[in-house]
């Protein structure tokens, strides 16, 4: 079978000229802008992980469609309150990426069984502040903004206009990172077509960190059994362990805090 053709090959990736503009050059994130270390090498990925119950999982996906957001709208929220409880005050905004799918705009020969990487992102900014819905209704409606663009101005869309990618990945070594964390959710576990001799019912999803990219890196997959499960990785020396451990903490507090109120 031929190889399925590059995701340029498959999609416009329209940028406008003001969108070209901003990528090409470098601004600096405002001091007020918790980002971790600047982007070094070498990367040792560090991970862990937090699995929600599924009685948890599913109060957690019925108060978010009350509240008019989504589970991915919430945790780009929650990430963002969590790590402002654990920073100083001198940190007031973060900058958070959060991952979107690019299949469903896909032609032939793409179909859902296709294996390839078809994502594009969009970047939000969050005050200091607690979890609130309204925040979490916020990003929903920029997340539904960047699905209406069909991958128009995502990050992704530039690399065709890169005419050097070794040198550009190298430039950005030593320079501050422009996000604090981003999220991947590639969302449920479908149900099964077929018995066979195995099921999967659980599932966990986690990325590698990354020398250039968002500090943190938390990965959110939902499998048969009804239970959100969130991989978290970073790169050794940038984020320190015990901020890890603590924002994990901090957000199994904050779901049970959501469920109580059920």
């Amino acid at each position: 079978m031929d190889l399925i053709p590059p995701l340029e090959d498959l999609h416009d990736l329209p940028v406008s000229e003001e969108f070209l503009r901003r990528q090409q050059s470098y601004c600096a994130p405002s001091p007020s802008a918790w980002t971790a270390a600047p982007q070094t090498v070498p990367v040792k990925t560090r991970c862990t992980s937090l699995s929600l119950s599924t009685a948890t999982t599913q109060a957690l996906q019925r108060t978010a469609k009350e509240e008019k957001s989504s589970i991915t709208a919430m945790l780009h929220s929650l990430l963002a309150a969590s790590l402002f409880h654990i920073l100083p005050p001198t940190y007031t905004t973060l900058n958070a990426d959060c991952a979107v799918s690019l299949r469903r705009w896909l032609p032939s020969p793409i179909i859902p069984s296709s294996i390839g990487c078809f994502v594009g992102s969009f970047a939000q900014t969050y005050s200091r502040g607690p979890f609130s819905w309204s925040e979490a209704r916020r990003t929903k409606s920029t997340i539904d903004h960047a699905v209406q663009s069909r991958g128009a101005d995502m990050p992704v869309s530039f690399l065709r206009h890169v005419p050097d990618m070794h040198q550009w990945f190298g430039e950005k070594l030593g320079r501050q990172r422009l996000s604090a964390f981003e999220l991947s959710n590639v969302g449920k576990l479908g149900p099964l077509e077929r018995q066979g001799d195995y099921r999967i019912e659980s599932l966990l999803f986690s990325q590698g960190a990354s020398a250039c990219s968002a500090a943190i890196k938390v990965s959110a997959v939902t499998g048969r059994d009804e239970r959100l499960a969130l991989g978290f990785s970073w790169q050794e020396g940038v984020v320190d362990d015990d901020i890890m451990e603590i924002l994990v903490a901090r957000l199994r507090e904050e779901f049970e805090k959501i469920v109580a109120h059920c």
